[in-house]
């Protein structure tokens, strides 16, 4: 049972995550940069650092058919050019970046059968499909929160960078 209302809840968020993205876009939004975090499945891609996904792969339905491990779809991407942008500026602030492939999950410690893709996180996969639907620009920064368990208070790195990211924002793109 508490599978199913954890399910729920998942449903629930990703629901409103598209309608937030598709409220921004109807009211003239350009350029979505979504700022969150994600799990490591890369050993080389360290608790703390940063990791900007150039591609999203996930599985053909949602969680309750993630038992059956054949059904991950072709990667979806981000604003290239936006993407890389923000990653030369984050090098320049001498900040560690790292980029490569993410799993989009909405099914909480379920990785464990990925072998190709670098970090997970549950949004990023979305918002570059809506983004690239309704032709605006997007990309994810993502914290990299934890890797097999062990977990950083990653608000203290938000606070830490924000100003950051909006200089980046302001003054690159």
């Amino acid at each position: 049972m508490h599978r199913i209302a954890q399910l729920h809840r998942r449903l629930k968020l990703l629901v409103r995550l598209k309608s937030l993205v598709l409220i921004l876009i109807g009211n003239g939004v350009k350029l979505i940069l979504r700022y969150g975090t994600a799990g490591s499945l890369n050993e080389k891609i360290k608790v703390g650092s940063y990791f900007i996904p150039i591609g999203v792969t996930h599985h053909d339905k949602s969680s309750l058919y993630q038992i059956i491990r054949e059904d991950i779809m072709p990667a979806l991407s981000p604003d290239l050019e936006l993407a890389y942008k923000l990653y030369y500026f984050l090098k320049s602030q001498g900040l560690e970046v790292n980029y490569g492939t993410l799993f989009q999950s909405d099914d909480f410690y379920s990785e464990i059968h990925l072998k190709f893709d670098d970090a997970v996180d549950m949004e990023s996969g979305t918002i570059f499909l809506l983004s690239k639907i309704h032709g605006i620009r997007s990309a994810s920064l993502l914290i990299i929160a934890n890797y097999k368990g062990k977990w950083i208070n990653y608000e203290e790195i938000y606070r830490r960078d924000s100003e950051k990211v909006l200089d980046f924002l302001i003054n690159f793109v």
